[in-house]
């Protein structure tokens, strides 16, 4: 009996010191989560074209380093940095990709991350109506028709652009513009933010016309008169 505690007492020492011999495994990696992110906006030619990044759960002794690339434009500034600026000019209808390669992180991770972009044209104004020098009675029946679709187009801007009558006083297209878009504004509830006046200059009639510009597009302007 003895002789059987004696091999039981060996057999737990055993297991006892196997435990504490073995070696310590190493913790598990854990890898950051990366996004880029392009903007989701319609762009005009010009306009700064910002991407973004964003590093989620990555040891905070580790000190990542940002590396860029992109696929068309040219980066203007934020190499290095978690956000770059891109000039774009010249890239309409190609698709933009930038890449970022996140370096200082565990081999086993994944350090790449990527967003595109296509540099469609921007939406171009359309001219909706023209008329000359109509009775106010007359012309209200025009905005009204103007109204009506600004509604169907949300977000959009309007445009007033006015040619005054040569020999007139000065401030004959102004006035008559500043009146359309006042009769809009109050009568048909088109929000004054939305509309821009527009002096066009002298003609040798007077003449209206009224725009529509997509959101993202620019605003109509007026004619140059031919010598």
């Amino acid at each position: 009996m003895r002789s059987a505690y004696k091999c039981l007492a060996l057999v737990c020492f055993s297991l006892t010191s196997l435990s504490m011999s073995a070696p310590a495994q190493s913790p598990t990696v854990k890898c950051p989560s990366i996004t880029v992110e392009c903007p989701t906006n319609i762009l005009q030619q010009g306009d700064p074209f910002i991407v973004t990044s964003e590093i989620v759960g990555y040891d905070p002794n580790l000190n990542p380093t940002y590396n860029w690339s992109i696929s068309a434009g040219i980066i203007t500034s934020g190499q290095g940095t978690p956000s770059i600026t891109i000039d774009t000019t010249g890239t309409v209808g190609q698709t933009i990709t930038a890449t970022l390669e996140v370096g200082g992180l565990d081999s086993t991770c994944a350090n790449s991350a990527s967003c595109s972009y296509v540099a469609c044209p921007a939406p171009v104004s359309r001219r909706f109506d023209k008329f000359g020098d109509l009775a106010f009675a007359d012309e209200k029946k025009r905005l009204d028709y103007f109204a009506e679709q600004l509604e169907k187009e949300q977000g959009s801007m309007a445009s007033i652009i006015v040619y005054g009558k040569q020999g007139a006083r000065t401030p004959e297209a102004q006035a008559r513009a500043d009146r359309a878009k006042e009769y809009l504004v109050n009568k048909r509830a088109v929000s004054a933010e939305r509309i821009t006046t527009i002096d066009g200059g002298l003609r040798p009639r007077l003449q209206v016309e009224l725009w529509i510009t997509p959101q993202g597009g620019a605003l109509p302007q007026p004619e140059e008169q031919e010598q």
